[in-house]
């Protein structure tokens, strides 16, 4: 990998992961996880389950955080 690797390739490595769990938007917004995983049903963003886990696009979080969305 060069120098020059594009930042799509960063969700892969440890440390540049491009998506929240369920537990970090719970602590970044406030609110309970239960709420936090109601916010996850409701397609308030992008989320993906996989297995048991659930794993929230942090472009779409932010997006929907920042448009003062409820």
């Amino acid at each position: 990998m060069t120098a020059n690797s594009n930042q799509e390739t960063s969700a892969v490595h440890p440390g540049g992961s491009t998506t929240y769990s369920v537990q970090e938007i719970a602590v970044i917004l406030g609110i309970s996880k239960k709420l936090a995983y109601k916010l996850c049903e409701e397609n308030c963003f992008i989320s993906k389950r996989i297995g048991r886990i659930i794993r929230i696009n942090k472009r779409s979080f932010e997006d929907w955080l920042n448009s003062g969305a409820q």
